[in-house]
This record gives C-alpha cells, structure tokens and sequence, in this order.
C-alpha cells in the first residue's frame, strides 16, 4: 500500500509540475507556437506603454487601498490581477525583450508550486513527524522527484526535436534538411526572416548589399539562403 501510494504521489506531483512546462514550450519556444507568439507580440507591441501605465495604475490602487489588509479571498484575486497584467506587459514586449517569458517562467512556477499545487498535494502527515521537518521543507523534498523527471523528459523531447528536424514554421521541403534545428548561422539566418527581424546593418555593414543600397536607396543583405531538396539540387 505504501508503495503504490509513492507511485501515485509522483505521477501526481509530476502532472502539476508538467502543466507550466507544457504551457511555456507550447506558447514560447519553437517547439510549439513560440514563433506565433513571437510575431503576434511584435504586431501588438503598439500597446505595450499603455498597458504598463495601466498595470501601475491598477498596483498603485490597489497599494493605497491596503490590498494586504483585505480578506484572504480578495487579496488572491487582486494578486491574481498584478500576474495576469505582468505576463501581458511581458508577452507585448516579447520582441524588444526575448527573454522575458523565460523570467517570468522562472518567477512564476515556484509562486504556482508553493501557492496552487501545494493545496492539491496530500501528505503523509505521519511521515512528517518520523522524519521531523515543517510543512515546507517536505513539500519541495516532494518536489525534488518529479522537478527532476520532468527536466529529464524535456531534455528528451529536446533532443529528439534536433535530430528529426521537426519545425511547425518550415515547408515540408526545408523540413527535409539534416540539422535542420541545430543552431547554426543558416537557421539563424531563416528564423530571422521569418519572424521579420530587421538586419542590423549599423553594427555589421559588411553584410550590406551595397550595390542595391547605391543604386535604390534600400538595404538588403549581400547573401541569401538556398534550400536544397532531399537530393541536394
């Protein structure tokens, strides 16, 4: 009986800690949607400074209400709304700031784990006592098992999605490609033309085609990336 009560706190507690993973490498990386986000972030970027002076309106508020004073239920909710307003303001600035979903991750998951996921992981009250540790203190030696598995299955799926070649942005035509999510100059090159990043001719010049900019005014690269198809034409 103990040990199939371990086997089902782990599958548990690995499920709660899978839930935030799943949403950041579906919503932010390019092994789900990142790419989307991305361009849809640089499309609303406009709305950015309005909706941060909207997020300090609202703190600022909520700060001279005493918010801390009020009753547990509306303290979580008004806490709930700064969270919500700050991963808005962050995934508006996506673009200008690419790491910013990855901070708020790091942020947010912890707060997740301790606030929500604590309530839905049982205890081994007797446990606790042999053992002589507070609450907290077995609830993150709980954690260790299932952080540690989930870090391993993610390391996994990463590498599987390097040696396939699997990309939800490429035609199937490019998909085809060995290394074709290695990080190397051509698909650095590729994802920057897809999600619609301008060259940085002020800092590398030489990579300015010249004769076009003399000649009209516009500025380009002097290379271009060629596909080649599964048999190397």
């Amino acid at each position: 009986r103990q040990k199939s009560s371990w086997m089902f706190n782990f599958v548990v507690d690995s499920l709660l800690c899978a839930i935030p993973t799943i949403i950041f490498l579906l919503g932010f990386s390019a092994l789900g949607f990142g790419h989307t986000s991305m361009i849809q972030s640089r499309t609303l970027q406009q709305h950015a400074p309005k909706a941060f002076e909207i997020l300090c309106m609202i703190g600022l508020t909520l700060y001279l209400l005493d918010f801390n004073e009020w009753r547990a239920m509306y303290r979580k909710f008004a806490y709930s709304v700064l969270i919500v307003g700050v991963t808005i303001v962050v995934f508006l600035n996506q673009s200008l700031y690419p790491a910013g979903p990855l901070c708020l991750f790091m942020i947010l998951v912890p707060l997740y784990l301790l606030g929500g996921a604590k309530r839905v992981m049982g205890f081994d009250h007797r446990h606790q006592k042999q053992v002589g540790i507070s609450n907290d203190e077995y609830f993150l030696f709980r954690l260790s098992r299932p952080l540690l598995f989930m870090g391993m299955v993610t390391l996994i799926i990463w590498l599987i999605w390097i040696v396939s070649g699997f990309s939800l942005i490429f035609t199937e035509e490019e998909e085809k490609q060995q290394n074709n999510n290695q990080w190397h100059i051509t698909t650095k090159v590729r994802y920057a033309e897809y999600l619609g990043c301008p060259a940085d001719f002020q800092d590398f010049p030489q990579c300015r085609n010249e004769a076009l900019y003399n000649e009209t005014g516009v500025e380009d690269t002097c290379f271009n990336v060629v596909i080649k198809d599964s048999s190397g034409a």
